[in-house]
């Protein structure tokens, strides 16, 4: 009896395997063996949508506790071999093929490290490339990597190559800091400043040995020059030392210079003072003693003794003002660099594509950016909302609460789409994506009508004919932009797109209605 229901599960039609695990379903659980379980706990997985229905059913009634049903952990509970089989069969779907990667690489499995190496060499998606070269260092670092992951360095997708380098990062190996010490010189500043940073984690003890080696390779001056750039970096005294012969040669000189300037010091003057003394060529010493003065004077020049002392205030208050702006642009700049590459990416391809490119910005972020992305989009139409009340009414309703309270109001609109998706994904789906999604396709849904918001704010009540083109122009466009959502993220067949579209508008509709009467108490004393 056992193996012939192993059997059918196994190769019989859908037909057959939906009308025997709908008689499992129905069985008493001593009639289910393990094994049983564990062929159900395979067809959750299965591409027909009635196969892996009925399996989830079966598998919630017998094994609650330890059967998840959720698509996501579905697939973590699949053998590696179904895994792999997945990701061969995700049809070039870079939300499908990512999170099978992202599921074989959190396994950590030694066995899955080649078939993800030859996915990798044989891919031509730049989302999944980028993806596969900094997990595969994460998760599996290993030293016999590094010259897989090298060639990818050389991508012209900067995506690529920032993620290359995390993954060699991850690897943690000291043949890794000469590689980051020639991406300081590359064009991108994103590459540089993940190569900076990946420098910068290397303890001393393994980090200096090799620089020190590097600017010593006077037959080989591009690795010197990326020495010098990783020195200007780290500014570590004791490279101070390997900096000051550089400043001989000419083809090293500038680089060695920018590099010792950058230290900002005492022991740098004392290098170039030093240096200054011994050359003879009288352009170096020009350009040495101008970095001095610069060092020494914080990069600001002082007032001439010719000027009064009314100017010389405005001109200190106007050094102080610069420098002000100079910090603040710094940091703005630093926080800018502190995002994680993922969220430019997923920028990127939406801008690129706001459709179509739903499904890459889903792949290139995790769970965790995917909400706080989504939740930073349903922002949009609120604040255009708040910018329209500002710019036009009176002054005497411009108040803190009445703020609040329309803040509150605007907000309503994102959370009623945001819950419409997540009951779509939850109840008519085939597979549920999770409630990142939902927030990210309720937060995404609503930006055309933010912008059309905000548009026929600058317009103004004057042109009333050109406000309502793009009133409806924001009406159509979230149409679109829910169709294309259920079309590319949740994965559902253009029919079904045209006839949920609309539900997803009632829904949403329905449940501001109920959040509106909630928070808001009726009668005549309406704070609105």
């Amino acid at each position: 009896m056992e193996s012939d229901h192993i059997n059918v599960l196994k190769t019989g039609t859908a037909e057959e395997r939906i009308f025997l695990l709908q008689k499992l379903a129905k069985s008493d659980k001593s009639q289910i063996t393990e094994e049983i379980l564990n062929t159900i706990t395979e067809l959750s997985a299965d591409a027909d949508i009635g196969v892996k229905f009925w399996a989830k059913k079966t598998l919630a009634k017998f094994q609650p506790a330890n059967r998840i049903i959720s698509s996501d952990d579905n697939s973590k509970s699949l053998p590696i071999s179904m895994l792999l089989q997945k990701l061969d069969s995700a049809s070039g779907s870079s939300f499908v093929s990512i999170d099978t990667i992202k599921k074989l690489c959190d396994s950590k499995d030694p066995q899955v490290l080649q078939p993800l190496i030859t996915y990798l060499q044989n891919c031509k998606d730049i989302v999944q490339i980028s993806y596969l070269t900094k997990q595969l260092g994460v998760n599996f670092p290993s030293e016999e990597l590094i010259p897989t992951l090298m060639p990818f360095l050389k991508h012209t997708d900067d995506r690529v190559v920032g993620n290359t380098i995390e993954g060699l990062e991850g690897i943690q190996s000291e043949k890794c800091v000469a590689i980051f010490s020639q991406l300081l010189v590359h064009k991108s500043n994103r590459v540089k400043a993940n190569a900076a940073k990946a420098l910068s984690r290397f303890d001393k003890e393994s980090t200096l040995p090799i620089l020190t080696e590097m600017l010593q390779m006077k037959d080989k001056p591009h690795y010197v020059i990326s020495a010098c750039f990783a020195a200007k970096e780290l500014k570590e005294d004791s490279l101070l030392d390997y900096l000051n012969p550089l400043l001989d040669d000419d083809l090293t000189f500038a680089d060695a210079l920018k590099a010792i300037e950058a230290y900002g010091s005492k022991a740098a003057v004392d290098t170039l003072q030093t240096a200054m003394g011994f050359t003879e060529d009288a352009d170096k010493k020009a350009a040495i003693e101008e970095s001095i003065k610069r060092i020494k004077s914080g990069k600001n020049a002082s007032p001439t003794t010719q000027q009064s002392s009314h100017n010389s205030k405005s001109n200190d208050a106007a050094r102080q003002a610069s420098a002000a702006a100079k910090l603040a642009v710094k940091t703005l700049a630093s926080k800018v660099e502190e995002i994680p590459q993922s969220y430019f990416d997923a920028i990127k391809e939406l801008y690129n594509d706001p459709f179509k490119g739903q499904e890459k910005a889903i792949g290139i972020l995790n769970e965790k950016e995917t909400q706080i992305t989504g939740g930073i989009l349903a922002l949009l139409l609120p604040l255009s909302g708040l910018f329209i009340a500002f710019w036009y009414l009176p002054p005497m309703l411009k108040t803190t609460e009445f703020y609040f309270r329309a803040l509150i109001l605007f907000l309503l609109f994102p959370v009623s789409f945001i819950a419409a998706f997540a009951i779509i994904g939850s109840t008519i789906t085939a597979e549920n994506p999770g409630k990142d999604v939902a927030i990210f396709a309720g937060g995404l849904a609503l930006v055309p009508a933010a912008i059309a918001l905000v548009i026929c704010g600058l317009i103004g009540p004057g042109n009333i004919e050109l406000s309502l083109i793009f009133a409806v122009y924001g009406l159509l466009a979230t149409f679109m932009n829910v169709q294309a959502s259920l079309t590319y993220l949740y994965k559902m067949p253009t029919y079904k797109c045209m006839l949920l579209s609309p539900a997803i508008f009632v829904i949403a509709g329905y449940i501001f209605k109920v959040l509106l009467f909630t928070i808001i108490p009726s009668g005549p004393h309406h704070p609105y």
